[in-house]
Order: C-alpha cells, then sequence, then structure tokens
C-alpha cells in the first residue's frame, strides 16, 4: 500500500514539475519583400543604384568574366519585419531554429554555368536610390548561406539556409536587407542568374522573395492553478479511499 501511494506522489509529483518546466514554442513567420524594397549595385566601386529602386521586376545576379569585377551586379532585397515586433520587445529568450529564403528562380543569362550565389546580411537598412555600391558593400559582409546554379538548372523555386542567421540580426528599425551576390571565384564564365521580384512597375514577372522563419520562444511556462489543483484534488481522493480500504 505505502508502495502503491509513494508511486502515485511521485508521478504526480513529475507532472506538476513538467506543467511548471521552461517549454520552447515555435512560432512561423512568412515575411515577403517590400514592393520597392530593391535595388542594384555594381560591383563594390563607386557606381550609384541605377534609376528608381522598383523600375524592374526581377532580380539580377550577374558573375562577369575576370577582369571586370566592377560589372558584377548585386542585387539588394529589403524585408519588412514589423510582425516580428511583438515578439523582439516581448523579453522573452528567443531562438532562430531555421531561416530559409525563397527566391523564384527565372533562368540563366550569359553562358549558364556552375554560379555560387550568397546571401549576405545588411548591417544597414537605411540605404536609397541615392546610396553608393561602396557604401552599401563595407556594410553586407557577413555570408547568411548560399546555393549553386548549374547550366540546367531548372526553373522554379528554390531555397537558401541562412544558416548564419541569428536573432540579434533584427534591430529595431522594422527592416532587414539582404544582398544577393555571386561567388567571383568560383567561375571566370560570364554569368547572369535572373529572380522574380514579384509585381512591380512594368508587370509581375515570378513570385517576389520570401523569407521564412522558424522562431522559438524559451521562457518559464506558469503553470494554471486549476492544473496543479486537479492534481492535489487527485492526490486527495486516492489517499482517502487508500485510508478507507485499510
Amino acid at each position: 500500500m505505502k508502495n502503491t501511494i509513494a508511486r502515485i506522489l511521485g508521478l504526480a509529483t513529475l507532472a506538476a514539475t513538467l506543467l511548471a518546466a521552461p517549454q520552447a514554442h515555435a512560432i512561423p513567420f512568412n515575411l515577403t519583400m517590400q514592393t520597392d524594397g530593391f535595388g542594384y549595385m555594381f560591383g563594390n566601386d563607386a557606381t550609384p543604384f541605377p534609376g528608381p529602386l522598383n523600375a524592374s521586376n526581377f532580380l539580377s545576379v550577374r558573375n562577369t568574366q575576370a577582369g571586370d569585377p566592377t560589372a558584377d551586379i548585386q542585387s539588394i532585397i529589403r524585408f519588412d519585419t514589423s510582425a516580428l515586433t511583438p515578439l523582439l520587445t516581448s523579453g522573452q529568450p528567443l531562438v532562430i531554429n531555421s531561416a530559409r529564403l525563397q527566391l523564384d528562380f527565372l533562368g540563366q543569362g550569359g553562358e549558364p554555368t556552375t554560379t555560387r550565389l550568397n546571401a549576405g546580411l545588411g548591417g544597414t537598412d537605411t540605404w536609397t536610390q541615392a546610396s553608393s555600391s561602396t557604401e552599401l558593400w563595407n556594410n553586407y559582409t557577413q555570408v547568411l548561406g548560399d546555393t549553386l546554379f548549374v547550366a540546367g538548372t531548372p526553373e522554379g523555386l528554390v531555397e537558401i539556409d541562412l544558416t548564419g542567421l541569428s536573432i540579434d540580426d533584427f534591430g529595431n528599425d522594422e527592416l532587414l536587407s539582404i544582398l544577393l551576390f555571386a561567388d567571383e571565384n568560383f567561375s571566370a564564365e560570364f554569368n547572369e542568374l535572373f529572380f522574380g521580384a514579384g509585381d512591380t512597375p512594368g508587370g509581375t514577372t515570378g513570385a517576389a522573395p520570401r523569407l521564412i522563419l522558424d522562431i522559438s520562444v524559451r521562457g518559464t511556462e506558469v503553470p494554471e492553478p486549476g492544473s496543479l489543483l486537479l492534481v492535489g484534488l487527485g492526490l486527495g481522493a486516492f489517499a482517502l479511499v487508500q485510508r478507507r480500504r485499510a
């Protein structure tokens, strides 16, 4: 009898402990780039952005032939992260379980070959069409993830795992900029990658890039009073029944 009561008490204690144990709640976010939040820059020289940021309905990343790195094209895309603000300002410890950049690949130009596409984190989100390439390039030094495009890669949605993205990379300006650029040392062949940029002036070509996040909130869940009360009532009822049987 005593052993039975001891086992029940042990199980009840475990249940109460689990009710009060730290819990992790995964929260998915699907962020689409801003309609006017992208532009091009040529290489890392001082060439300004060409025209309005939303003048085109596709994103282009060009890897030029060796000897002309200033003609490379990088595309910068900016995301509105205001949906994350309540979570980021909650004071709870957060962790990014996974982050993926989803792109709508529209094909290759130039001489299709193997090209590594890199996604770099923007150290500033205040760029405008008057920003210079030098100014921007110096703020995109951290590579978050990359993927390979080979000759014959089919068109369609592709994903880049942004394994380097952390919760600390989200500032308080409710924006996040990512630079798409080719690995200049990977191939000397001229190549250009085209991606969709959603519905912008000039028509619709492909889908806008999306940032898919899975964030966990790690904190201590306070057990509901009713849950603990049920555990206590159950123990009391069991003890009473056992006493009567004795």
